[in-house]
């Protein structure tokens, strides 16, 4: 199975695969669009990406986009269709998903990653470091951002060497039920996931 991970850097498809296999999917291959840095970059190249990975033969496209400080898709408060929600602006800027299939000639699913407030929130949790304050709000400013980064990597800015190689550490032996009782959007990633099993 060939997957298709549209990011906006260079470490997210590394730790999104991994928990994959973790949760269960069948092993498969990686096809990698680097959409840009920034949500920006992203939401104006999804579009085309996620029909190109259609169009590609992959059995699926995962995005991923780190929340930041935009409005948290995964509280209790949270509005549909919400401008400030990256997720809801992601998954509305997609192509329908019937008019995916009919491009792949079968079997085609989105899952869309959206880690509150980044990826690093998730890898703490899953190495067991304390983040500062609450964990749905950590993460919102550039230094909060890099702070997580530190915590994680050991280092505010780590190579992508650096950040690969510990995610991998990270990823492959935290503990996912604790990682989904604490993350809601760990845990809507993983419902999402569910389709490629």
């Amino acid at each position: 199975m060939n997957l298709a991970f549209i990011t906006e850097d260079g470490t997210d498809d590394v730790v999104l695969s991994l928990l994959l296999r973790r949760l269960g999917s069948p092993e498969h291959t990686s096809t990698r669009y680097l959409a840009g840095v920034g949500f920006g970059a992203v939401l104006k190249n999804a579009p085309p990406l996620v029909r190109q990975a259609a169009r590609g033969r992959c059995r699926a496209a995962i995005l991923s986009v780190d929340c930041d400080e935009t409005a948290n898709h995964f509280q209790v408060n949270h509005q549909t269709d919400d401008s400030n929600c990256r997720r809801c602006r992601l998954s509305n800027s997609l192509p329908p998903l019937h008019e995916l299939r009919k491009l792949s000639a079968g079997a085609f699913e989105v899952v869309i990653a959206v880690p509150v407030r980044t990826i690093e929130s998730w890898l703490a949790i899953l190495a067991g470091i304390q983040i500062p304050g609450s964990l749905s709000e950590f993460g919102k400013t550039r230094h909060e951002r890099l702070e997580l980064k530190r915590l994680v990597y050991g280092d505010a800015t780590p190579t992508a060497e650096v950040m690969r190689t510990r995610a991998q550490q990270i990823g492959g032996a935290g503990d996912l039920q604790q990682l989904e009782r604490a993350s809601p959007s760990f845990a809507d990633f993983r419902e999402e996931s569910r389709a490629l099993r």
